[in-house]
């Protein structure tokens, strides 16, 4: 298994691969995190995808993400996070934003995304799927920034008056 002889540690499974479930259950196997994308699979392998990682006692992200590129902002559909969060309350739900901005992957955290996925490139001149919706370094250090500004002003849910 390539990831060993890496010593990566953390091993991303491709949505392409999420209905791979021996693959899964070895990876699994490896005492390393997963990251899971779902883009391309429907609620139902996300339900077998979760059910072997909880049996596994591995620990794991299950990341919202739909997979086309660029991806428009109509079809990114944010609330699945909500959805992740409520039906695999106890996993960790993250975001990989596949449109072209920062905005959208703010708002996933805001949402409850605890990790966020996003590609990023030299020069968006390039050839290349993901080009156009990949961030330059300067907006990674801005959504780096945003998704602090969002974590902080989250705040507390309980509900107490400030000192005037």
């Amino acid at each position: 298994f390539l990831v060993d002889d890496l010593k990566l540690p953390f091993l991303c499974i491709p949505s392409l691969d999420a209905k791979n479930l021996p693959l899964i259950r070895h990876a699994a196997s490896k005492g390393r995190p997963l990251m899971i994308a779902t883009g391309t699979v429907d609620m139902q392998a996300v339900r077998n995808v979760y059910s072997i990682l909880q049996n596994s006692k591995a620990k794991f992200v299950l990341t919202q993400s739909t997979s086309a590129y660029p991806l428009s902002h109509d079809d990114v559909h944010l609330r699945v996070i909500t959805t992740y969060l409520k039906e695999f309350s106890d996993a960790v739900v993250g975001f990989v934003g596949q449109e072209p901005g920062i905005s959208v992957s703010v708002a996933a955290v805001a949402l409850g995304a605890k990790v966020v996925e996003k590609h990023v490139t030299l020069d968006r001149s390039w050839k290349g799927s993901d080009q156009k919706m990949a961030l330059t370094f300067d907006e990674l250090r801005q959504l780096v920034t945003e998704v602090r500004i969002v974590e902080r002003a989250l705040g507390s849910p309980i509900k107490e008056m400030r000192p005037i």
